[in-house]
């Protein structure tokens, strides 16, 4: 019966050794696991955006509108953290806003190294804005920001041109008359000139 109880008990062992292998320590934030690459996220959030303690591991992220493996981005030797968001040689990481969503990593080409968040998910590097990993073209990255009118829990963004519902350019007509009405913030352009008003 004694000898029973330890096999049970090594099996159980064995198999909860299977499914939860150790995170491996490479540096900064990354970790390996069974060959794979993963970036340590500490803070997750609830569907109310409200900040919860748990721990995630990334095995992805989003680059250039497509779902890779970490490992098949990152340049591991040159990976470091700079305060809310992570550069390699080549690009730019960071966390959507409410990460909890899978994969809640981006990546951005980037020669600065440098990443300005505008606000939620809109981002600036390199003189150009990105929604998410996906560059916004032609979006006035000096003028670029971010309005308090969402859809579907995403923001607007605007510039001195236009406004943008992620990465793309508003061009719904209906659509635009509510923003402009709305958000009082961009007023269509009269004779080359825009009007811009500070009430966000």
């Amino acid at each position: 019966m004694e000898n029973r109880k330890i096999i049970i008990l090594l099996i159980l062992f064995a198999f909860l050794s299977c499914k939860n292998p150790q995170y491996n320590h490479i540096k900064s934030d990354l970790y390996s696991k069974q060959d794979t690459l993963f970036l340590l996220q500490q803070n997750n959030w609830d569907e109310k955006g409200f900040e919860k303690n748990i721990t995630l591991y990334d095995s992805h992220v989003v680059f250039k509108s497509k779902d890779c493996e970490l490992g098949k981005v990152v340049d591991v030797e040159s990976f470091k953290k700079n305060d809310w968001y992570y550069y390699d040689k080549n690009n730019v990481y960071f966390h959507n806003s409410f990460p909890g969503f899978f994969p809640s990593l981006n990546a951005v080409p980037s020669k600065s190294k440098k990443l300005i968040r505008l606000g939620y998910d809109y981002v600036s590097t390199d003189d150009k804005v990105y929604y998410q990993s996906t560059e916004i073209i032609n979006a006035d990255y000096s003028t670029f920001k971010v309005s308090n009118l969402h859809k579907q829990g995403v923001n607007y963004g605007f510039d001195k041109d236009n406004f943008y519902y992620k990465d793309s350019i508003v061009v719904d007509e209906n659509m635009l008359d509510y923003l402009k009405n709305k958000s009082n913030i961009l007023q269509p352009k009269n004779n080359g000139t825009t009007k811009r008003h500070n009430n966000l």
